[in-house]
């Protein structure tokens, strides 16, 4: 039995295991922590693609990508891996799928 559920009220068991509450999060958590890093990979790789996708559209419009950067990550998309990465797209520091350099074909 959970020593948690007698001491603290509100606390009981988990009606699938028949465990302590935090038993059963830690279950969870080995359940569900490859689908979730997944998920989490998955929106990671959209939203680098979505990125490069704009910068490229606004290289070709002529709008200076540093400028581009600066109004994106400094209003609406502020998140770290906005700043992290979109940096190093607008600085061409990253390596392609293929293993090649991330200029694009612009040398």
């Amino acid at each position: 039995m959970c020593s948690h559920a007698s001491k603290e009220p509100g606390h009981a068991l988990h009606p699938r295991t028949a465990v302590c509450p935090a038993k059963a999060r830690s279950r969870s958590d080995r359940q569900y922590g490859h689908p979730g890093n997944l998920a989490g990979n998955v929106l990671t790789a959209a939203t680098l693609e979505s990125m490069g996708e704009v910068f490229a559209l606004a290289r070709n419009a002529g709008i200076d990508l540093r400028l581009a950067f600066d109004v994106s990550t400094g209003s609406l998309f502020d998140g770290r891996m906005h700043k992290k990465y979109g940096g190093k797209i607008v600085d061409w520091h990253y390596m392609t799928g293929a293993g090649g350099h991330g200029d694009g074909g612009h040398r």
